[in-house]
């Protein structure tokens, strides 16, 4: 005699794929095929686009509502670890590609260059702290009038030298720019090529960002 154990270890394997119907026993199978498709239908209303099976390679497919990825058995932690890091891959290799191809904008020089020659300018002739000036500067915190005086004649005075010194500053804000800009193509570069081995179909709209990278289809 078969017990309901049994046949729900049966029901079980088929529905995540392990097995076929022709692997049950004959005199269970009917059981079995007509609990396999209410156990369908159930999943179907309680999970409409979320699945999630394995495969006979030993892969497993999970489903969500715009992504299906196939894994390796073994590096499968769970879907929402699949998706986190499904996601994170395709933001970072679509902002990566889209760092590769960008220009530093002369805007951009300018404004480093500007800032780094005010900055330069109140670490040697504030009247305060000078990493307590710089803080409450970029923090948009209030500063008090005497602070407030210092940036103002530091900003004059990197103005001056910004027409004064034009390429030097501009040459160093490049670099310091370029040195950032590596930095971060690096981390884009390490997190875009994670989930090796994986296949992502996308099977619907993506977002045009994901966390603080910008997603573009690939072309």
């Amino acid at each position: 005699m078969y017990t309901d154990t049994a046949t729900d270890k049966h029901i079980s394997a088929i529905l995540n794929g392990q097995e076929t119907i022709n692997d049950v026993p004959t005199e269970m199978q009917a059981e079995v095929s007509e609990r396999v498709e209410r156990g369908k239908r159930v999943r179907a209303i309680c999970h409409f686009g979320h699945e999630e099976y394995a495969n006979s390679d030993g892969t497993v497919t999970v489903v969500n509502d715009r992504l299906r990825v196939t894994l390796p058995q073994s590096e499968y932690l769970g879907r929402h670890n699949v998706f986190t890091r499904a996601m994170r891959m395709m933001g970072n290799r679509s902002e990566l590609g889209l760092l590769e191809q960008e220009s530093i904008p002369y805007e951009e020089l300018e404004r480093v260059a500007l800032e780094c020659a005010r900055d330069e300018y109140l670490i040697e002739h504030t009247r305060y702290g000078a990493s307590c000036v710089l803080m409450r500067l970029y923090g948009g915190h209030r500063m008090s009038e005497g602070m407030q005086a210092d940036v103002s004649a530091a900003t004059t005075h990197a103005l001056h030298e910004l027409r004064e010194n034009r390429s030097a500053l501009l040459s160093q804000a490049r670099t310091a720019l370029q040195f950032q800009r590596d930095c971060e193509i690096n981390y884009r570069r390490h997190y875009a090529n994670d989930c090796q081995g994986w296949k992502i179909e996308i099977i619907a709209p993506m977002p045009e960002q994901i966390g603080m990278c910008r997603y573009q289809e690939a072309v």
